[in-house]
């Protein structure tokens, strides 16, 4: 029995060979200069064993992978006794910025990825389908740009007001003390003169704090 043939009986994704890819999103678009210019999906792909790669691929290579696809496993196909239902491409534009064009299009084409890489293992083991999802040299050999929907999301920080705040200094026993005025600035010059010379590379270090959080400050006499 075939291997994609066991693969569609027994539904066994554990059977899957690691290189087979399992997910696939689109990290930016490029574009490619020759003759003419034309944008490209560069596409990150996690495989069954935990690779990760990039590879390169235009609107029209999506578009020959669905045809085939749709001859091989659709619901019209006579040569194979396995049909299934196909996610849907995007359709070809004709009219437009190519830039733009590109950019609308990322959506859709995670999603149609998403989904074609949802469908029975048999699907997976197709020669083209892999084939389309391989890291070919040429892929290997391109060096990305810039990558901007792979960069994680920005933490997004609590914002104080001035008046919020205060600045503290970090004595020689470890503990904060608060600067208020230019005395505490001359006392804190002061006790790092007093330090042995060895320790006076960083004399102090300076802490900022919330004006009302007094918690941080040692009370202990």
């Amino acid at each position: 029995m075939a291997l994609a043939q066991q693969l569609r009986s027994e539904s066994d994704f554990e059977q899957l060979p690691d290189d087979v890819a399992i997910s696939a999103n689109i990290a930016d678009i490029e574009e490619k200069r020759g003759f003419t210019s034309h944008f490209v999906f560069v596409i990150e792909v996690k495989t069954k064993g935990g690779s990760k790669y990039l590879i390169y691929r235009r609107y029209r290579q999506f578009y020959a992978l669905q045809s085939k696809l749709e001859e091989r496993f659709g619901p019209e196909s006579k040569s194979s006794p396995f049909t299934c239902s196909l996610p849907t491409l995007p359709a070809k534009v004709y009219v437009g910025v190519k830039q733009e064009i590109a950019e609308t299009r990322i959506p859709a084409l995670n999603a149609y990825m998403k989904n074609l890489l949802s469908l029975p293992v048999c699907v997976l083991m197709d020669p083209d389908l892999r084939i389309f999802f391989y890291q070919s040299a040429y892929d290997a050999e391109q060096v990305p740009q810039a990558l901007r929907r792979l960069r994680p999301r920005t933490r997004k920080m609590r914002e104080f007001q001035r008046e919020d705040i205060t600045l503290n200094y970090q004595d020689a026993e470890g503990d904060l003390v608060r600067l208020l005025s230019d005395e505490d600035v001359g006392l804190m010059v002061r006790q790092a003169q007093g330090l042995p010379s060895q320790k006076r590379l960083f004399t102090w270090k300076l802490h900022v704090t919330q004006k009302d959080n007094y918690s941080v400050y040692n009370t202990v006499p």
